[in-house]
């Protein structure tokens, strides 16, 4: 469809109904159009409300800019007719059919999700753009946006919408304005690599391991009351297991969407929607990144896992004891994981902005960088 925005109102109203129910009025009667795919091109930019609306109906958007200098000669060698390119390609056996392709793709759709993860950063995109670039993605194009990402994963034979459909598909269906493209590319760059959570998951191992050196010191490093331990002690102590085990289970969740992402990111070039220079960058700049964060992941996998371990029996009380104390040692000598701004708060501040348990490790992480810094 050659200059879609130069369409008076009777044809826009047509292409519209045309595009929205696959349907047009053919005098009297409505019939059902074949459509399947509908490309238009313009110079131009919509300026009014109409033209918006037609706008809005394509998905996909892509500027078309000038042939660079360097690709000149390829240009006019493909219209003088002398180019390898500019020749008829050969029937291929076995080409795709499309209806044949497009049916397939609809019956793989029910059972391909959009992950709660891919949601978070569909919704974080959204009001980045709204808040920071003042562009409005509506409902509709939302809608459309994560349908297209199931059909990406379904194309590549996936059940789930991975981080690659999202870099393939989002920066050419969420702007308005092409130089928009650019920074949702940027924006996909930096948030598009699972978080580790290290800060969340230190601050509770730390707290565990805290509690369960208390409570072993009081049983002498014993799980029962063999050795004189007082009940309660026993319980307080039993009690951790369960916490571990919760911890160690939502740790290891992260390095299994850490890991699916580097094996996503090996197969990128494979990616069919994504472009091939995208590909190698995604490789080169998010696969150590994602590499990282699976180090520090697995640091406090291993150490959850020891304390489990310790906990749950089969050592001796000593042993025990002397475990728990060299992980909570390690602990209490790491980096705080608190910013600059939070250990420059005052004792009220922090006391007001973290729970009961943040607080007495801010008191001991603020305590040490003071010490540092008297050094």
């Amino acid at each position: 469809l050659d200059e879609a925005f130069k369409a008076n109102s009777a044809i826009l109203n047509t292409l519209l109904t045309l595009l929205n129910e696959r349907v047009f009025d053919n005098g009297p009667e409505r019939q059902k159009a074949p459509l399947l795919v509908c490309v238009a091109a313009s110079n131009e930019r919509p300026d009014t409300e109409e033209l918006d609306a037609l706008y809005d109906r394509f998905l996909f958007r892509r500027e078309v800019l000038p042939v660079r200098d360097d690709q000149v000669m390829e240009l006019l060698e493909m219209v003088s007719g002398t180019a390898a390119s500019a020749k008829p390609p050969p029937a291929q056996a076995g080409a795709l059919d499309i209806n044949r392709v497009v049916q397939q793709i609809e019956a793989a759709m029910p059972s391909v999700r959009l992950p709660r993860e891919q949601q978070v950063l569909l919704r974080r995109l959204r009001a980045e753009m709204r808040d920071s670039h003042q562009v409005l993605v509506p409902d509709r194009r939302l809608v459309k946006t994560a349908h297209a990402l199931r059909v990406s994963a379904a194309s590549h034979a996936r059940s789930a919408v991975n981080a690659l459909d999202l870099l393939a598909v989002l920066p050419d269906t969420f702007w308005v304005n092409p130089e928009e493209r650019g920074i949702i590319r940027a924006w996909l760059w930096e948030n598009l690599v699972p978080e580790a959570e290290e800060g969340p998951a230190r601050l509770l191992l730390r707290s565990l391991l805290t509690r369960a050196l208390e409570a072993l010191r009081a049983t002498a490093g014993e799980m029962d009351d063999r050795g004189g331990a007082k009940e309660v002690d026993v319980r307080r102590a039993a009690s951790l297991v369960s916490e571990a085990g919760a911890l160690r289970a939502a740790v290891t969740e992260r390095r299994d969407a850490l890991r699916g992402h580097i094996a996503d990111l090996e197969r990128a070039g494979e990616h069919l929607w994504l472009d091939p220079t995208d590909a190698v960058a995604a490789q080169q700049a998010l696969r150590p990144v994602a590499e990282e964060r699976l180090a520090m992941v697995m640091r406090t996998l291993t150490e959850v896992a020891s304390l489990e371990k310790a906990l749950e029996g089969g050592l001796e009380g000593a042993v025990r004891l002397g475990v728990v104390e060299r992980l909570e040692e390690r602990a209490r000598n790491e980096d705080p994981p608190f910013e600059e701004r939070e250990l420059a708060m005052t004792m009220r501040e922090a006391k007001a902005a973290f729970d009961v348990e943040k607080f007495r490790l801010w008191k001991r992480a603020k305590k040490r960088s003071e010490k540092y810094e008297g050094a």
